[in-house]
């Protein structure tokens, strides 16, 4: 389901590539729910750990198709999912969530996981973000400039009101 998921992806055809991963998603859960939890053997260890890391990286496909789909809640949903039920240092679904502040105009939240992907990982990693970087320290300028001016209008409409009166 990966792969036609997958295929459906490269065609940009993204409703049918979540509806694919879904159907996986549910397959790997049925393996896990097929073992018995007594079991704790090395082997079953093993394969526990790669159905894991396997839903991470169907979820992280999910929350691509999620992301030029312009869903951004339900990717920060999914992403925030990852790193909280799955895997913490899973360094895509961080970029993801800041892609997803930054459209849902809460810059707060953004710069919060911007930092938190700065300390948690090597420059090497966070240098693959670069352009997340810096479309935030635009959307933070932005920001501050309509703060300003806002004050500005602020204050020359104060201004006018204290002339009149």
């Amino acid at each position: 389901y990966k792969k036609e998921g997958n295929e459906q992806f490269k065609n940009k055809n993204y409703n049918e590539a979540i509806s694919l991963y879904n159907i996986g998603i549910e397959k790997l859960e049925e393996s896990m729910t097929s073992y018995d939890p007594k079991i704790q053997n090395e082997n079953m260890k093993i394969l526990v750990k790669s159905i894991i890391e396997e839903k991470v990286n169907v979820l992280s496909n999910m929350s691509t198709c999620y992301l030029k789909l312009e869903n951004y809640q339900q990717v920060f949903n999914l992403d925030m999912s990852i790193i909280r039920q799955f895997n913490p240092v899973w360094d895509k679904s961080y970029n993801r969530i800041i892609i997803a502040c930054i459209k849902n105009n809460d810059l707060m939240m953004a710069n919060q996981y911007a930092q938190i992907l700065k300390m948690q990982f090597s420059q090497d990693i966070v240098e693959k973000y670069k352009g997340t970087f810096e479309d935030l320290e635009n959307e933070n300028k932005n920001h501050l400039e309509s703060i300003k001016k806002k004050k500005n209008q602020e204050e020359s409409e104060c201004e006018s009101t204290l002339i009149k009166d």
